[in-house]
């Protein structure tokens, strides 16, 4: 799936679940609860980056302050991203040089390296990628991560809250359908960047409508008020960016799969496999034909 970094998207969730999960690395060690404590404080460093640029993913985690929030889309939002983890990286790099205890070095290297290959990662994307994103299916899921029997029902009012900014009813707030269109089009215009599979584009406009009506019902399932004013221009938004996706989006797709041999070989370099893809190539032909030669 080709999905934009400017959801924060699996990019940057990917580096910051690192630095969730970062400080249990070494479990047999956690008698020393300083060191626990201390790679806790390191990871804020990433948390932090996660809360502005994917709160509705910092919602799913529990993070405090961003149920109400939603990312906003700056035309140069990816090279706010790209700064702030490089900001990010450097903190780390300085705290690593400082840090004397084996375990928090270890977390320490864990989060430089995971921070690396997101910066590279996003980088990639943007050289190669259209950057397309099915904003239903985020604004679902938004409000998806609050209305839950698993969550405390003190958040669900937050969800109102987001919903009014996800339509642009709330001062200092775009649409988020109008936002991506603008951030796409300035995209657009780059006609070398490869566009999504078309496949992908087809499905995602054949669920909108489960999407749009799965979320009226969430509000209605738990009865919270003031979310039709929003939700009835929501609807219209969403309306218009099908019409925006197809018109725009479709004659920019591909249905060839495959992904640039740049973005290939990082792919596998993150697998642990550092052979070129010229080499991999090349050695699965000879095996292809040892086989065949063992068939005969």
């Amino acid at each position: 799936m080709n999905k934009s970094v400017v959801t924060g998207s699996m990019l940057l969730v990917g580096v910051c679940l690192v630095a969730v999960f970062a400080a249990p690395v070494n479990v047999a060690a956690q008698s020393e609860e300083s060191w626990v404590e201390k790679s806790n404080q390191n990871s804020q460093v990433l948390l932090g980056i996660l809360a502005r640029w994917a709160p509705t993913f910092g919602s799913q985690l529990g993070l405090p302050g961003v149920d109400e929030e939603i990312i906003q889309l700056p035309l140069d939002v990816v090279e706010l991203i790209l700064a702030d983890l490089e900001g990010a990286r450097v903190e780390l790099e300085k705290r690593l040089a400082a840090e004397t205890h084996p375990a928090v070095q270890q977390d320490l290297e864990i989060l430089i390296r995971e921070t690396s290959l997101n910066l590279e990662d996003i980088r990639l994307e943007q050289k190669y990628l259209l950057d397309y994103e099915d904003v239903p299916e985020d604004i679902f899921r938004g409000i998806r991560v609050l209305l839950d029997e698993q969550v405390d029902p003190a958040r669900y009012p937050a969800a109102v809250v987001r919903l009014n900014r996800f339509a642009g009813l709330e001062e200092g707030y775009a649409p988020l359908t109008e936002q991506y269109e603008r951030y796409l089009r300035t995209r657009m215009k780059k006609t070398e960047l490869l566009g999504p599979v078309q496949e992908e584009i087809e499905t995602d406009l054949a669920t909108t409508d489960r999407l749009v009506s799965g979320t009226r019902q969430l509000f209605e399932q738990y009865e919270l008020e003031g979310w039709q004013p929003a939700f009835a221009a929501l609807e219209q938004q969403v309306e218009a960016w099908n019409a925006f996706v197809r018109a725009e989006m479709l004659p920019r797709c591909r249905t060839d799969t495959r992904m640039p041999p740049e973005m290939y070989a990082f792919n596998l370099r993150q697998l642990g496999v550092e052979m070129s893809v010229e080499e991999l190539v090349s050695r699965a032909k000879v095996a292809f034909q040892e086989i065949q030669y063992e068939m005969q």
